[in-house]
C-alpha cells in the first residue's frame, strides 16, 4: 500500500512541477508571488519535514518519550548544530562546502530511494554522487541568483566568488560531464547488483524531467518546489511510514510538533521582519539557518533509511 502511495506522490508531484514549469512560462510569476509560494511551502512542508526528528529519534531507538530522553535527543541534536555554527565562525566557506556536501548525500538518499538500492557502499557514494552533482550543476544554472544569495551570507566577500565565476557559461558542458560520469556509475551498480528493471529506469526518466524543470525555473519557485514539495513531501511519506502513521493526516503531524514548528515559525516571521526588503539578506539567513540544522537532521533521517534496505 505505501509503495503506491509513495510512486502515486511521485508522479503527483511531477504533474504539479510540469503545472507550475507552463504557468511560468507562459505568465512570467512576479518576484512577490514566488516568494509567497516558497514561504508556504517552508511552512506547510519544509518545516514541519524536520520538527519530527525527535519522535523518528525515540522511535528508531525504541525508547519512551521522557524528560531523560528529550534531553539526550537535545544534547545530540543541539551538538551537531552548535559544532556547525562554530565552524561556520571560522570559516564561511568550509561552512558552505560541508553544508553541499551533506546535503548532497541527503537528497541523493530521498531523490534514488525509489530505485530500491540495497544498504551498501555502493548505494552511499551512488547517493552522494548524484546529490553533489545534482547541487553544483543547479549552482551553475542559477549562478546570478546564487551570487547574490551568497553575498547576504554575513562574512561572505565578492573576492571568494572569484573562482565560481570561472565555471560560470559552461553550464551545459560541465552537465553533459556530469551525466557521463553518474550513468555509468549507475548502470554498472545495478548490474553489479542485478537490479537493472523497469523500476529504476522509471526513477531516472523521473528525475531527469524533475530537474529539467528545476534547472529553468526562477530560483524561489524552482528550489521551492525541489525542497519543499518534493523532497520534503516524499520525505514526510517516509516518516509517515517509518512512525506506523500512514492513516494520519497531515493536520495530525503538525498538531504533533506544534513545539518545534511554533519555533520556526517564529524565527522565520523574526527573519522576515528583521530583513524585509532585502531578499538576499533574508534568504542567505534563511539558508544558513537550515544549513546549522542539515547534519543532525540528515543523521535522523538516514538511521531509519538504513534500517528499511
Amino acid at each position: 500500500m505505501f509503495k503506491l502511495n509513495s510512486k502515486y506522490s511521485r508522479f503527483k508531484y511531477l504533474v504539479f512541477a510540469c503545472a507550475l514549469f507552463l504557468v511560468h512560462y507562459f505568465f512570467p510569476i512576479n518576484e512577490s508571488i514566488q516568494l509567497l509560494f516558497f514561504g508556504l511551502g517552508v511552512l506547510f512542508f519544509g518545516i514541519p519535514h524536520g520538527s519530527l526528528d525527535h519522535f523518528i529519534y525515540h522511535h528508531h531507538r525504541k525508547e519512551v518519550m521522557t524528560l531523560r530522553s528529550i534531553a539526550h535527543f537535545l544534547l545530540f541534536y543541539l551538538g551537531f548544530a552548535i559544532l556547525y555554527s562554530i565552524l561556520w565562525i571560522i570559516s564561511v566557506e568550509l561552512s558552505i562546502l560541508l553544508f553541499i556536501l551533506i546535503s548532497a548525500y541527503h537528497f541523493g538518499e530521498m531523490d534514488l530511494k525509489s530505485m530500491g538500492l540495497k544498504a551498501n557502499w555502493g548505494s552511499k557514494m551512488l547517493f552522494s554522487v548524484y546529490g553533489l552533482l545534482f547541487l553544483l550543476n543547479y549552482l551553475l544554472y542559477q549562478f546570478p541568483q546564487v551570487e547574490a544569495i551568497l553575498l547576504g551570507f554575513p562574512g561572505f566577500e565578492n573576492s571568494q566568488i572569484e573562482k565560481l565565476r570561472l565555471f560560470y557559461g559552461y553550464q551545459q558542458e560541465f552537465l553533459l560531464g556530469s551525466i557521463l560520469v553518474f550513468v555509468p556509475l549507475l548502470i554498472i551498480y545495478l548490474i553489479l547488483n542485478k537490479q537493472i528493471g523497469f523500476p529504476q529506469m522509471e526513477a531516472i526518466l523521473q528525475l531527469a524531467l524533475l530537474m529539467v524543470i528545476v534547472f529553468n525555473l526562477p530560483i524561489l519557485l524552482g528550489f521551492g518546489l525541489y525542497f519543499n514539495i518534493w523532497h520534503a513531501g516524499l520525505s514526510m511519506i517516509e516518516i509517515k511510514k517509518f512512525l506506523g502513521w500512514q492513516d494520519k493526516s497531515y493536520w495530525f503531524i503538525y498538531r504533533k510538533s506544534w513545539i518545534t514548528n511554533g519555533a520556526s515559525f517564529l524565527m522565520i516571521a523574526i527573519l522576515f521582519l528583521v530583513f524585509k526588503g532585502n531578499l538576499e539578506r533574508l534568504l542567505a539567513i534563511f539558508f544558513m539557518a537550515i544549513a546549522i540544522l542539515t547534519a543532525p537532521h540528515m543523521k535522523v533521517i538516514s538511521s531509519f533509511f538504513s534500517k528499511e534496505r
